[in-house]
Order: structure tokens, then C-alpha cells, then sequence
């Protein structure tokens, strides 16, 4: 198991935090396994991947600061509205980027992920 966790990391270049999913269904498939009598080394369940804190890249409020300042072709200004609406919105870029006009609520943002 821990060659597959090295082999995770090093060739596919997988965070802890996905790894430990990763190895989280794998257990599961096992312990399906294990349950339809398949014979299994019960070793697999003792097998964690600790997870470190992650890199959090954020943008400081004086940056998003001269992203609103910027003076932008007509072509460039649209993407650089949508960026600021996921800044501020805090939506996700597959959420953010099919934003309708219908989904302006009193002025707000009503958009369910």
C-alpha cells in the first residue's frame, strides 16, 4: 500500500488530501471485497495518509484592488467582471462562468451549486 501512495504522489503528483480519498474508496472496494468472501490481508486497514496543511493562494484586497482598477480592451473588460464576480462571490468558476441575468434576485446573486 505504501508503494501505491508513493506511486500517487510522485507520478501523479496527488495531494495528501486526494490520496487519502483515494485510498478512502479503495478501502471500501476491499471491505466489499472482503464481505462477498473474497480472502483478504486485513493490513490494508491500518494504512492513514496523514494530511498536511495545504498552500491556501489568495489574492490580498490590494490586488483584487488593481484588477477593478484595470482599464481593459471591450473584449477583456467581460473576463475581468466575471473574475471579480467569483472573487466576490465566492462561487465556484464552474458556478460563476453560466451566471444568467435571470439569476439577479433584488440584487442579489441566487444561484444554487
Amino acid at each position: 500500500m505504501i508503494d501505491f501512495i508513493n506511486f500517487l504522489r510522485l507520478k501523479h503528483n496527488m495531494t495528501d488530501i486526494t490520496i487519502n480519498r483515494n485510498i478512502g474508496y479503495l478501502k471500501t472496494f476491499l471491505k466489499w471485497c472482503r464481505f462477498s468472501g473474497i480472502k483478504l490481508d486485513d493490513t490494508y486497514n491500518q494504512v492513514t495518509v496523514s494530511t498536511r496543511d495545504a498552500d491556501h493562494v489568495h489574492l490580498t484586497k490590494e490586488q483584487v484592488q488593481i484588477l477593478e482598477d484595470l482599464t481593459l480592451s471591450k473584449s477583456l473588460d467581460k473576463y475581468s467582471d466575471l473574475f471579480l464576480i467569483g472573487v466576490y462571490s465566492g462561487q465556484r468558476f464552474s458556478d460563476y462562468t453560466v451566471f444568467k441575468k435571470s439569476d439577479v434576485v433584488n440584487n442579489r446573486i441566487e444561484k444554487r451549486a
